[in-house]
């Protein structure tokens, strides 16, 4: 596998001067020794590369997203990403708050905002320098706003809450849904990502961030495998080390409890109470008919009546497989 590292640089540091709009010199477009970009560019850091991990999505299917982790080391023995050292060809680079991103033969892995630098060190001057990275999940957990709505469809309630806090336009993959929302006045200091993520449970979708950093949002019942994705251990799909499934009764509701500022809708399935005892399941909702919630409690008892078997954890050795099947 070929991995690639990039780190966001600004103007002011290595690899400058960049393009700057009205400035005399570094505005001209046809200057040879001006590079294009924005307020960050990507600089290629892979030489320095030691190993990543990357930690995103959830584990069962009513949880929420948390924001997605990334931890990515460097060989540092130069002192090249010594955030003190003024002769790193990065000096004034290695700080908080720049962008990592992550490719693997050629497709994003993560791309995401550095929290910290951290610098270990080792007899004989061996140091390795640890960066740790949250995705826009983290950015939008710390940004509030407020507005007035109009009643309108899931997707536009989104990108409408996106345009309030200046989120590009570029930066979004948003699926038609079709659950109605209620108007609403927002009131100022509201935090986005619990207000979003009550948007997308409306429906209910899936919100989160995409590997290239994009804000997602899949609908009910979409898939998120390419279809005809197939592991087995006979040569007949694509092979796996390990892996495990688990039966139980995490997602075993049978009392679907939906409600929202026009009313509640409460459904039971009698049959599974009987069995195992009554669990409830409460989900708030901005959705703006009665109608819809009744249908979305009679689609949660329907979903989560039974104990669920399912496969809990696949290890892939990506080494070990060919480019088509990674």
């Amino acid at each position: 596998m070929t991995v690639k590292v990039e780190l966001g640089f600004t103007a002011d540091g290595q690899g400058a001067p960049f393009l700057t709009l009205d400035n005399p010199t570094l505005g001209q477009l046809d200057n040879p020794n001006v590079f294009l970009g924005g307020g960050e560019v990507f600089v290629d850091v892979t030489e320095f590369f030691e190993s990543y991990s990357v930690n995103r999505g959830k584990s069962r299917e009513l949880e929420r997203y948390q924001a997605g982790q990334l931890s990515v080391s460097f060989q540092n023995a130069n002192r090249t990403f010594d955030p003190t050292f003024e002769g790193s060809p990065y000096f004034g680079q290695i700080v908080p708050k720049r962008t990592v991103r992550i490719t693997n033969d050629n497709v994003i892995q993560f791309e995401g905002i550095i929290e910290d630098w951290n610098l270990s060190f080792e007899p004989g001057g061996q140091s390795i320098a640890t960066a740790q990275a949250f995705d826009a999940f983290a950015f939008l957990a710390g940004v509030r706003f407020s507005g007035d709505f109009p009643e309108q469809e899931t997707t536009d309630r989104i990108n409408a809450v996106l345009d309030e806090i200046g989120w590009s336009p570029d930066r979004r993959d948003l699926a038609f849904t079709g659950a109605e929302l209620s108007a609403q006045t927002v009131d100022t200091g509201t935090e986005v990502l619990p207000y979003l993520q009550t948007v997308a449970r409306s429906e209910p979708g899936e919100l989160f961030i995409s590997k290239n950093a994009d804000i997602k949002l899949v609908g009910r019942n979409a898939s998120f495998t390419s279809e005809g994705l197939v592991f087995a251990d006979n040569g007949t799909g694509i092979p796996y080390r390990t892996i495990s499934s688990i039966f139980g009764s995490e997602l075993l509701f049978n009392r679907a409890i939906v409600t929202s500022d026009v009313g509640t809708a409460i459904s039971n399935n009698e049959t599974s109470q009987a069995i195992y005892g009554e669990r409830d399941l409460e989900e708030e909702t901005f959705l703006s008919s009665q109608a819809q919630l009744d249908l979305l409690a009679s689609y949660l008892v329907a979903r989560y009546a039974e104990p669920e078997f399912r496969f809990e954890a696949i290890t892939i050795d990506l080494q070990g497989i060919t480019a088509q099947q990674k």
